[in-house]
């Protein structure tokens, strides 16, 4: 399992490799480096002595980096900069308790375009954690309807389960690490859907406490959706939608069109393929090789 989405490769061959993860979703909050804990959000100081606010944990080239904010203590106040910049968490020094822990280090304060990227404070999860590792958990919910055909032994019925988006897709394809969540003969999709989403959002805003095994203590875990999986006409049917037989089948762009310029389309494109067809047939055909037809004395 890998605690953290993955950036700066050029092949897309896991789920935490997709700039979904790396760039839309929420980041991981914290981070362990060598026994100490680093938030997100909060100043801290690197080995260099330079201070920084990180933005976004991840991992790249098989260390764990962060884009972040460089930040300048001046006696005007620290001033953020507006550009982010990436570094190694093995870099890391002093955590935020750590700077506010030193005599007067942060009696300067903010200046007024710096409050819009960080404040002085702890972050909020500190309170909650108490010392613990709090890490961030992706779910592929899929949902499906079960038929009731005479030649299935079960009744109709809609199933929802999951996976650990954090899991190798090799992982993702056994059995095991697919989940069963609940089931239902009676209450409709949209019904189960949203108890899901409630259940989901509640344990998200408590977290879920559990044992990390690699590092042998007890962390936090926070979840949220991936993405939805399920059976595309179960999905259309929901969504009050036609499907593929529908003028504008995509609900993201403007594929399709109208019957008539689809209708329009679709005889331009067999003229063309006919077109295509019989230059292709007469560029083709063999040419008479007079090389062959002459007489050798």
């Amino acid at each position: 399992m890998q605690d953290y989405p993955e950036g700066g490769g050029k092949g897309l061959s896991q789920v935490f490799h997709g700039k979904k993860m790396l760039n839309d979703l929420p980041s991981p909050p914290a981070v362990w480096v060598d026994g100490t804990v680093y938030f997100m959000d909060e100043l801290l100081q690197e080995s260099s002595g330079g201070y920084f606010i990180p933005q976004r944990f991840f991992l790249a080239a098989a260390d764990t980096t962060e884009s972040c904010r460089a930040a300048e203590r001046t006696e005007a106040g620290f001033i953020v900069s507006d550009e982010e910049e990436i570094i190694l968490t093995s870099m890391f020094v002093q955590s935020f308790g750590d700077i506010a822990a030193t005599y007067g280090e942060l009696d300067c304060g903010l200046t007024s375009s710096s409050i819009k990227y960080v404040l002085l404070s702890p972050n909020l999860l500190q309170e909650k954690l108490k010392g613990r590792v709090v890490y961030t958990v992706p779910l592929i919910i899929f949902m499906d309807d079960v038929s009731g055909n005479i030649s299935k032994q079960w009744n109709k019925h809609h199933a929802i389960h999951m996976s650990n988006a954090h899991l190798p897709r090799e992982m993702l394809e056994k059995e095991f690490f697919v989940r069963f969540v609940l089931s239902s003969h009676h209450a409709p999709p949209m019904e189960l859907m949203r108890a899901m989403k409630e259940s989901i959002f509640d344990a998200a805003q408590s977290g879920v406490m559990a044992w990390d095994c690699k590092y042998n203590k007890e962390v936090m875990l926070i979840l949220y959706g991936l993405f939805l999986a399920g059976d595309n006409p179960m999905q259309a049917e929901e969504c009050s939608h036609a499907g593929l037989s529908c003028n504008y089948f995509c609900g993201t762009c403007d594929v399709g069109g109208t019957k008539r310029h689809t209708r329009n389309l679709k005889l331009a494109t067999i003229g063309f393929l006919w077109y295509e067809d019989h230059f292709v047939r007469q560029s083709t055909n063999p040419r008479e090789d007079k090389s062959r037809n002459s007489t050798t004395v």
